[in-house]
């Protein structure tokens, strides 16, 4: 440890290094590539990426639920409603109650809601292959598999962590347990 002129003291060796923590890395790469859509979408279309997100699950989907929808994308509920009542308030979406659940609701796209998933899906098929170009054929398949993996060990992770985190609650060892899951998972 030494001391930064302030009194305080800091390790000489730091016990985490952003730069070479893989979460870190895939953030800050998720970061960049989104940047540009966002602008993108924002000043061609006055909308932003949970918008874009939303928009594209029901493109690719068809009609879905609001709770559907927050599954396939992996948003949270309350992004999902505050994008839907964009769309809906720009007449992209429109919504019909499920008879048989009243407080669900069916959502689909307007027609006008198809013209802009096709205009988004086409800036994003072309930002995706201009992204993809910086790899060989032989990288983007091994890339692919890499990412397949990693999510799919991701999940697993997260299923860990969540029953860790419930098991600490009930047994009031919360800290030492996720000490404990730190050190071993991550």
């Amino acid at each position: 440890m030494s001391d930064n002129g302030q009194g305080t003291q800091r390790r000489s060796e730091p016990l985490l290094r952003l730069d070479e923590y893989l979460p870190y890395k895939l953030n800050v790469l998720a970061e960049t590539v989104r940047e540009p859509l966002s602008r993108h979408y924002a000043d061609r279309h006055g909308i932003g990426l949970p918008e874009w997100r939303v928009l594209s699950v029901l493109g690719q989907h068809g009609t879905l639920t609001a709770k559907d929808i927050c599954a396939i994308a992996r948003m949270h509920k309350t992004k999902v409603s505050r994008a839907l009542s964009v769309l809906d308030a720009r007449g992209y979406v429109e919504r019909t109650v499920n008879k048989s659940d009243m407080r669900e609701a069916f959502v689909s796209l307007t027609e006008q809601g198809n013209s802009l998933y096709d205009s988004l899906s086409d800036t994003a098929v072309t930002y995706g292959e201009r992204l993809q170009a910086a790899l060989s054929g032989e990288e983007r398949e091994a890339f692919e598999k890499i990412l397949h993996r990693l999510m799919s060990h991701s999940e697993e992770l997260a299923k860990e962590w969540r029953t860790t985190s419930r098991s600490s609650r009930s047994s009031g060892a919360g800290e030492q347990a996720a000490h404990e899951a730190t050190t071993n998972v991550v």
